[in-house]
């Protein structure tokens, strides 16, 4: 997970230095750069979808309970939050198995690139998220712990 982190990281900072240079071309030299628009788009979709991946391994995604269980009922809910996350991994890679399929025979018009390079990410992303969420369960150690461990891991 360290990989899609780093790749995350990387496609983030690329993603704000061209936006830096599209902005500084446009209003302050006056002409613009025709791709970079689908550069950044590219950049920011390929960063989420290889980010979500890194965020379910450490925990770092966003809770929202909106389900109160008493605190004897806890693992329920953690294998319950788990379905329903596989579940919707699984619709997301479906999904995107089917935005890159009809994407491919169209092409971007300022990069050149098949529209499926783009699509490539929904599907990518969610195959990662499985694997990830998949090995988050088999530790199945309690989150404040698992993000303590990893955080050390990740920073040595």
């Amino acid at each position: 997970m360290r990989l899609t982190r780093g790749a995350c990281g990387l496609g983030f900072a690329a993603f704000c230095g061209v936006t830096l240079v599209q902005v500084i071309n446009r209003y302050l030299l006056g002409w613009s750069m025709f791709w970079t628009e689908e550069l950044v788009l590219l950049l920011f979709v390929w960063s989420v979808m290889l980010g979500m991946p890194a965020a379910l391994w450490w925990r770092e995604e966003i809770v929202v309970d909106i389900i109160q269980l008493p605190s004897g009922f806890d693992g329920l809910r953690r294998a319950l939050v788990e379905l329903v996350s596989m579940a919707f991994l699984i619709a997301l890679l479906w999904s995107g198995i089917g935005f890159m399929l009809r994407g491919g025979i169209s092409m971007s018009p300022a990069l050149g690139l098949p529209r499926s390079v783009f699509y490539a990410s929904i599907p990518t992303g969610a195959v990662l998220a499985l694997f990830a969420l998949a090995g988050r369960m088999m530790r199945r150690r309690e989150p404040s712990e698992a993000v303590a461990q990893d955080a050390a891991v990740a920073h040595d």
